[in-house]
């Protein structure tokens, strides 16, 4: 354990080296959020609930969601693509590690600074917000950390299996920032999937997608039983497996087509 547990620190100092680019990035990935309060104050105005979301439910889901997506969206994509492209993934196949392995301890080092980060602008907003922001009820406060857990394994395995594309592709960058949208609208980071048309709405419930961000913020909210939550972490996990062993068949797929000058 002790050689993933190194580039778990090494992201740790990276990441602090940029601290105020962070921090910028961060205040400044937030102001979607702001507006979004502000759209749901206006809308409310006429309305005390809105597909079953009072005003409180629904600025407490929007403020838990961006959270969430800021603490476990992956970023490692944009780096395993370099990697594959140029040649350097070379260098890991040398060693007693796993690629996979590695970036998980990296992305888990990432993800607990950014848990840092992310409070400091989210802390003033939820002051503003204070008389609409709902506190989790006691007994979902475990469920609702077990489901982030499953979250975080889900949205790695989805990202690094979308990662390996760059063995058959040379420009995979228009790939990658569409992922990025499709994930944010059906994972409900904007709005909850109950506010989708149909056949959208339903056709979330069947993706993997909405167990990443809509999944998580509905238990700390309370809008679930406690047999749902169950069988909605037992799907996380096993979306999860499934996608691992796509990874697996990819992993070994790409790396017959893969030369080491280069993808």
């Amino acid at each position: 354990m002790k050689k993933y547990v190194k580039p778990m620190m090494l992201s740790f100092q990276s990441v602090f080296q940029y601290r105020f680019n962070i921090v910028l990035y961060m205040v400044f990935g937030l102001i979607p959020l702001v507006a979004l309060i502000l759209l749901w104050h206006s809308l409310f105005e006429s309305q005390e609930k809105i597909q079953g979301y009072t005003l409180e439910m629904m600025i407490t889901y929007v403020i838990i969601a961006k959270l969430i997506e800021i603490v476990l969206l992956p970023e490692m994509h944009w780096s395993i693509s370099e990697e594959i492209q140029s040649g350097d993934l070379s260098k890991y196949l040398t060693k007693p590690i796993s690629y996979s392995g590695y970036w998980f301890s990296q992305n888990l080092g990432n993800k607990l600074v950014q848990v840092l980060m992310a409070s400091i602008p989210l802390i003033p907003i939820i002051y503003l917000n204070r008389d609409y922001f709902l506190l989790p009820q006691g007994k979902y406060v475990g469920l609702f950390l077990i489901s982030l857990i499953g979250a975080l394994i889900l949205y790695f395995t989805i990202y690094f299996l979308i990662s390996l594309f760059s063995f058959y592709f040379v420009e995979i960058s228009a790939f990658f920032f569409t992922v990025d949208i499709v994930l944010e609208l059906f994972a409900g980071s904007l709005i909850p999937l109950e506010f989708l048309p149909e056949p959208l709405a339903t056709l979330t419930q069947l993706l993997p997608f909405a167990y990443l961000i809509h999944f998580p913020v509905n238990i700390y909210l309370g809008n679930m039983m406690v047999n749902e939550i169950i069988v909605g972490i037992i799907i996380q996990l096993s979306w999860s497996v499934f996608f691992l062993l796509i990874i697996s068949f990819c992993w070994k797929r790409g790396l017959n087509k893969y030369e080491s000058v280069g993808a």
